[in-house]
């Protein structure tokens, strides 16, 4: 199988990932030249802050989080030499939950929902995990 196949996926959470930034930074911009947000509470996230800006930048702090765990599976799955099909499709799954996730972050930002495509992303991690683990490399 070819190894770069298991690169795309990260890549796909990469442009996630940067797109959320540009978002969050344009936000940023905007509160700060209609007087919403100083800059000295960007200094240490202090004051009110507005709901749309901290709901952005909390969206941004997570795309930091769990998907760590997944940039190191995919790491660890490039450089073995028992990648597989199922690899393959476990990643693009992860990846699929994250999008969700994002959209509805973005779009509603309905916590029940948002938690549901949390929790599928996070079991799928876990497989994927389980399986490097029990399989070996």
């Amino acid at each position: 199988m070819d190894k770069m196949q298991i690169i795309y996926p990260a890549f796909a959470l990469i442009i996630l990932t940067l797109f959320a930034y540009v978002k969050s930074r344009l936000m940023l911009n905007k509160y700060i030249a209609s007087g919403e947000l100083r800059f000295n509470q960007i200094k240490t996230y202090s004051g009110n802050l507005p709901e749309e800006f901290e709901q952005s930048r909390q969206h941004l702090k997570n795309l930091f989080e769990l998907p760590v765990l997944f940039y190191l599976l995919i790491a660890i799955l490039f450089s073995s030499n028992h990648l597989d099909l199922i690899d393959i499709i476990l990643a693009w799954m992860f990846v699929a939950t994250r999008y969700i996730h994002s959209y509805i972050r973005f779009k509603t930002n309905h916590v029940p929902h948002r938690a549901i495509f949390f929790v599928l992303g996070l079991l799928i991690l876990i497989v994927s995990w389980t399986k490097i683990i029990i399989m070996g490399l």
